[in-house]
Parts: structure tokens; C-alpha cells; sequence
């Protein structure tokens, strides 16, 4: 009996693995593939330089822009701040354009670097500029939810200010729905109330978190 020596890959192998192997299950399974939400792809601004890099690289991968390791059936969408190209990757804010590729060739990790530099060029060359919503869009989107969540609550939900343009939070879509959606449960679970919403416009200033710094680097030096 002839023995057969199997090797484990490497943990770093593992990710681009199993992301082939889900596509081809799904498509297996009878369907033409999967669409994959990546929302708020800001955050990476709060990762040490180490996660940030990897970070580039894996969004590189599920983007489909590594040669030979694009899933066909896969379809990546993901989100991301306007000010985060400026921010993070231009000369004004980290410069990781400039410095993460040759600090991960200087580490030994040039397929890496590759990557990592391809998943910042999508971010800062291919993202689409979203238009804002206009005031009727919002107001019927609101009237629809109002609609729905007095059907779901045997309550008649009242009509909320519905305000769209101007500045800050108040010209946005998930500032409105959310104000809507809150300001109703306070009136129906207590009737006599009036509430009305605050809100403060928020913009990510991309410190690093140490809390995320030495948990995601542990993770990223066990899988080198």
C-alpha cells in the first residue's frame, strides 16, 4: 500500500480558496452566483499601516482585480467615503499610495504589494460618486415606510416633516428613514409624547484604533 503525504496550505492561502469554493457551491447549487455588500469600506482608515495593506489586497481579491484569482459569478459592490482617497491614500492625509507597496516589498511581500496596490487604485480611480436623493424622493420613500410599519403594527403611523437638501446629516437618505422610524415607536408606545430629532452630522477622522491595531496584526502575523 503506497502512503500519500498530505501538506495543510498555508493560513494566507486559505481566504482566496474558500471564496472559489463558495462560488462554485452557489453556482452548483443551481444559481448564477452571488452578490457580495461590502458597506462602510472607510473603516480601514482606522487600521494600523500592516491591516490597512492587507486590507487594500483583500479588497483587491473579492473585486476580482488579481490576475488568476478572479471568481466568475461573484459581483462585489462596496461602499466608501468621499474624503477617504484624500484622506488615507493622497499626499494630504497617510500617503499609503505612495508608501504601503514598497514598505511590503521591503517585508518580503511582494505579491502582497500587488495587490495592495491594485485594491488602492479601484478605490481611488473606479468608485462612482452617488447623487444625493431629491426632496421627492425622499418624501416618498418616507411615505412608503409609513405605510408599511402602520400594516405591520395595526397603527396608524402620522405623517413626519419630511425635509431633503441643505447640508449635513439632514440632506440624507438613513437620516430621514431612521428619524421617521424613531420618532414613530416613541408615539406608539407612548401616545402623549411629541418627539423630535436630533441629529449631528458625522465625517470619520481615520485614527488608528489601538483595540483593532493589535487584534487584527496578532491575526495577520499567524496567517504569514
Amino acid at each position: 500500500m503506497q502512503n500519500y503525504v498530505f501538506k495543510a496550505p498555508k493560513a494566507s492561502d486559505l481566504p482566496p480558496q474558500r471564496l472559489r469554493f463558495t462560488t462554485e457551491l452557489i453556482k452548483g447549487a443551481g444559481y448564477q452566483g452571488w452578490v457580495v455588500l461590502l458597506d462602510e469600506v472607510e473603516l480601514v482608515g482606522f487600521y494600523s499601516r500592516l491591516q490597512r495593506a492587507r486590507s487594500y489586497a483583500d479588497l483587491a481579491r473579492w473585486l476580482g482585480k488579481v490576475s488568476g484569482e478572479a471568481c466568475p459569478g461573484l459581483v462585489v459592490v462596496g461602499t466608501v467615503t468621499d474624503d477617504f482617497a484624500a484622506a488615507i491614500l493622497g499626499v494630504g492625509g497617510k500617503q499609503d499610495r505612495d508608501y504601503v507597496g514598497h514598505w511590503l516589498r521591503s517585508r518580503g511581500e511582494a505579491a502582497v504589494a500587488a495587490r495592495a496596490e491594485a485594491g488602492m487604485r479601484t478605490l481611488e480611480r473606479e468608485t462612482i460618486q452617488l447623487e444625493p436623493p431629491t426632496a421627492e424622493k425622499v418624501t416618498t420613500t418616507v411615505e412608503k415606510l409609513r405605510h408599511i410599519y402602520s400594516i405591520a403594527y395595526a397603527w396608524e403611523a402620522p405623517r413626519v416633516e419630511s425635509m431633503a437638501g441643505g447640508a449635513g446629516h439632514r440632506s440624507r437618505m438613513r437620516y430621514k428613514v431612521r428619524a421617521a422610524i424613531n420618532e414613530w415607536d416613541l408615539m406608539r408606545l407612548y401616545p402623549n409624547s411629541r418627539p423630535e430629532t436630533e441629529g449631528i452630522d458625522y465625517r470619520p477622522g481615520y485614527h488608528e484604533d489601538p483595540e483593532l491595531t493589535r487584534e487584527g496584526e496578532n491575526e495577520a502575523d499567524e496567517a504569514r
